[in-house]
């Protein structure tokens, strides 16, 4: 029984992957590491620009590791996977003392929107709140997977949050997807929450 359904969801999978190669044509599936890009690991230098760039520009955006890579929020868009490979670690930014207290002050996190079905934000009921590290928001046919790391560094939150009056970022949110597998992945030191998905449907998550 469990290997039979996991057999099912192989195909599915594979199923979905074979549905996103397709609507990009005849120019086919490009996989990319985000070096080819100038993003180099473990120099302390922000990688946002070349991590950005393969996103928009390929299918599958590998960061293959070892290493730590430096970058500041973003988005992913359908018919695409993310794959850090083990070894690799995605770092989110940590902001300076002092921003991130609210919706005016300086902060990488853009301000969005509470939910649609919640009366306002998790921790104030404010109608805003700090929009994730990753996000994704109506797409389908998603994957983050590879083995690495996704790291929040969350610790800054952690410590200001008495201070703070808006919510602090998830680590990963899927909004409005379809189609979503995430894991083998390891997700860590989040400001909020590691993991969340909604109003989505179709999900394999596994391996976290």
């Amino acid at each position: 029984m469990v290997s039979g359904r996991g057999a099912l969801i192989k195909l599915l999978l594979a199923y979905a992957y074979t549905r996103a190669a397709d609507a990009h044509g005849s120019g086919g599936w490009r996989r990319c590491a985000v070096e080819e890009f100038g993003a180099i690991p473990d120099d302390g230098q922000d990688d946002s620009v070349a991590i950005a760039t393969a996103l928009a520009r390929c299918d599958e955006v590998i960061l293959p590791g070892p290493g730590v890579y430096d970058s500041q929020p973003m988005n992913l868009t359908s018919n695409q996977v993310l794959h850090i490979a083990h070894g690799a670690v995605l770092q989110a930014p940590t902001p300076a003392r002092g921003e991130c207290l609210n919706s005016k002050t300086a902060c990488p996190y853009r301000v969005v929107d509470s939910f649609p079905s919640y009366t306002g934000s998790r921790d104030f009921g404010t109608p805003c709140r700090l929009g994730p590290f990753i996000g994704a928001y109506k797409a389908r046919n998603l994957s983050i997977t590879g083995g690495g790391v996704i790291d929040g560094a969350g610790e800054f939150f952690w410590d200001q949050v008495r201070t703070m009056t808006i919510e602090r970022p998830r680590l990963v949110e899927l909004q409005f997807v379809d189609d979503l597998n995430v894991g083998p992945i390891s997700l860590r030191q989040a400001a909020f929450w590691n993991l969340h998905p909604i109003y989505s449907q179709r999900l394999h998550i596994h391996d976290i």
